[in-house]
């Protein structure tokens, strides 16, 4: 026979099975019942007089493969604080991957990518009067909230947050249309709703960067919804100086606004180098037309020169 190894002092010799196992796997009375259940009954088959010529580390594979599928069960509640930390980032990232591909984000392959804007039936919420706003020359951010909308509430004062930074910033306009819940709008219950939100979620100062807009009839939203995509509250979109769709954000994240703004940042560079071409543009063209006066004034002076006096015939 075997002599018996020892191991976190704990006979391992052959006929040890149950306390070799009790004290590696789990040390509790519980398992201990468990495997006097499972194990014990099984010790016959295992001893050395049963099994003479199989050595030990195959006795003790042959004693696991007796195990059965309810020792495994068993077994569960011990082995999880094991096998947890190294299954934790997968399980992490299969949980993520749903709210990465479908809550929202810019959309690059949205319908409404390249599509041009036209001028939009809009109505301003604190200036009736005003100007329809033109998308021309301008990066233009395009949001369409209502204060019904959980989402939108959170995302609105962010875009404003956004605006209130690029103030100085001429060539960037915010234009936010305010939805309510009705077609036609009630414009006195859209007004008084939107000024309640914007009071409660702005400051002062940022309540100035803002100017909401409404879409009174739906008619503004009835072009979107056919021609650029638009199905879901809230929704940006973002408009080029070319008046041109450039990227969709659909729904709310919260880095969404980290993700805007550097939108905006690489549009408004696209402005200054369109500027600085026409301003080249234009001097070029100052100095064809100084070229042609200088070449027409020449012309002048030459005009202007006295004729040479006609030759004197000799005398003969």
């Amino acid at each position: 026979m075997n002599p018996p190894i020892k191991a976190l002092g704990v006979s391992r010799g052959i006929g040890s099975t149950e306390s070799t196992y009790s004290s590696l796997l789990a040390p509790s009375a519980l398992s201990t019942c468990i495997f006097r259940r499972y194990i014990v009954p099984e010790r016959k088959t295992l001893s050395s007089e049963a099994t003479p010529m199989i050595p030990r580390r195959s006795r003790l594979s042959a004693a696991r493969i007796k195990i059965t599928p309810a020792l495994h069960v068993a077994w569960l509640p011990f082995w999880i604080p094991f096998w947890l930390p190294f299954w934790l980032p997968f399980l992490l990232l299969l949980c993520w991957l749903p709210l990465w591909a479908g809550c929202g984000g810019s959309t690059p392959s949205h319908p409404a990518v390249g599509r041009t804007l036209g001028n939009l039936p809009l109505v301003s919420l604190s200036n009736p009067p005003r100007r329809t706003p033109s998308f021309t020359g301008r990066v233009t951010l395009l949001n369409f909230w209502g204060t019904w909308c959980p989402p939108c509430r959170r995302e609105l004062p962010g875009l404003v947050r956004l605006a209130d930074r690029l103030r100085s910033e001429p060539a960037f306009q915010l234009v936010a249309v305010s939805c309510g819940g009705s077609i036609p709008e009630d414009m006195a219950e859209l007004s008084a709703a939107t000024t309640a939100f914007l009071a409660e979620s702005l400051n002062s100062v940022q309540r100035t960067a803002i100017d909401p807009w409404a879409d009174p009839d739906g008619r503004t939203r009835q072009i979107f919804s056919t021609s650029f995509g638009f199905n879901a509250f809230p929704t940006t979109y973002l408009v080029g100086p070319d008046a041109t769709v450039r990227q969709v954000w659909v729904g709310y994240r919260s880095r969404d606004e980290a993700d805007i703004a550097r939108a905006i940042v690489g549009l408004l560079k696209e402005v200054e180098t369109l500027k600085e071409v026409e301003t080249l543009k234009e001097v070029e063209t100052l100095k064809e037309v100084e070229t042609l006066k200088e070449v027409e004034t020449l012309k002048e002076v030459e005009t202007l020169k006295p004729a040479p006096p006609a030759p004197v015939p000799a005398d003969r």
